[in-house]
């Protein structure tokens, strides 16, 4: 497959097992044919030099209008802080110019809104048909590293920061719902997903009361969480960080309640930062009834875990930088993988 000649920063998949968008540090936008491994469009937006796409998003239901009959939006967002709208022809149909100073660093879409994250910590939430501002909220002190809308209540939006924080916002009642924070000798947050299982797919490790948990992780303490916590019948959010860690958070406790770390034991001097994690789809459970979670890091591994047994299933080393992001295919048979080595990698998965 012909790539970028620029390394790739971000990466999203087109909604099929067969189409896949990618971003490079020049500024140019591609969609990508797997059955025919041929490049289906480029697109390279006018931008001032340097600019370039730092987050992707695809949207499926047709919640941004406009384009061909083909429902699906590629909604990106850009480090001199535009937001901008492609059909899935390549055609850009819209720009948002200035949605965050500092760059545009995290995109998620809900029923009604598109949600961006910035450099500036701030999360705002827009109307795609106005393209104007509904709300925003000023909770991080540092870059928004990632939005989550969450999986069971709409309105409800998570979002993780350099700050070491993790805050939900009811968009309902317009305000900060929950706040959970690390310590502060722990990573900065990189990345963060959210499961659809709960607890039944949570790693064995617990990080409570001195058991296995924390004798990995020594420093670990309980955290901050206010005010309240939501309901129980919530879904656990994943955060990586620059440390090498993957941290399980449960809205009902103040701390992480699980953890992995990603980095061998036996090379403590490897680089340690996580640059993406992903969640298998539930087409993935035919393949060993279990869910598995996708790694990318910085150095220039592509890891799989099997989470409930804190078991690391397999490793790719194709890249010869960092792996800049990886995600699963929609039936959980693949593995597509990006770096700044300007590659795109696709990997089989056969289960564990």
């Amino acid at each position: 497959m012909a790539s970028h000649i620029n390394s790739i920063r971000c990466l999203a998949s087109a909604g099929d097992n067969e189409r896949y968008i990618t971003g490079a540090t020049n500024g140019v936008l591609r969609m990508w044919e797997l059955s025919y491994y041929k490049c289906v469009f480029e697109a390279a937006p006018h931008v001032e030099k340097g600019a370039h796409a730092h987050v992707l998003v695809v949207v499926q239901d047709g919640l941004v209008a406009g384009g061909g009959p083909d429902p699906r939006r590629l909604v990106s967002g850009w480090t001199n802080g535009q937001v901008m709208v492609h059909d899935l022809q390549g055609r850009e149909l819209w720009q948002m110019a200035a949605a965050h100073r500092g760059g545009v660093t995290a995109l998620a879409v809900s029923d009604l809104y598109i949600l961006s994250g910035g450099a500036d910590g701030t999360l705002r939430v827009w109307n795609p048909a106005t393209r104007e501002a509904v709300t925003q909220f000023v909770e991080h002190k540092g870059a928004v590293s990632a939005v989550v809308v969450d999986v069971e209540r709409k309105h409800l939006v998570h979002s993780c920061g350099a700050d070491k924080s993790v805050v939900t916002v009811d968009l309902k009642q317009n305000r900060r719902v929950l706040c959970h924070s690390a310590r502060p000798d722990e990573g900065k947050l990189t990345h963060m997903v959210q499961s659809e299982l709960g607890e039944q797919a949570r790693p064995a490790t617990r990080m409570r009361g001195g058991g296995s948990g924390a004798a990995r992780h020594p420093h670990l303490a309980p955290q901050r969480a206010h005010p309240a916590p939501l309901p129980s019948d919530s879904q656990e959010l994943l955060t990586a960080d620059n440390s090498g860690s993957v941290k399980w958070w449960d809205d009902c406790e103040a701390e992480p309640v699980s953890m992995i770390v990603t980095w061998p034991a036996s090379n403590p001097e490897a680089e340690k930062r996580i640059n993406c994690v992903d969640l298998s789809p539930p087409a993935a459970a035919e393949l060993g009834g279990k869910q598995f979670l996708l790694v990318s890091t910085a150095a220039g591994h592509v890891q799989v875990w099997e989470t409930e047994e804190t078991r690391l299933v397999s490793v790719g080393d194709a890249h010869s930088h960092e792996v800049s992001a990886a995600v699963w295919s929609p039936d959980g048979r693949q593995i597509i993988s990006t770096g700044l080595d300007a590659c795109i990698c696709v990997w089989n998965f056969f289960g564990a």
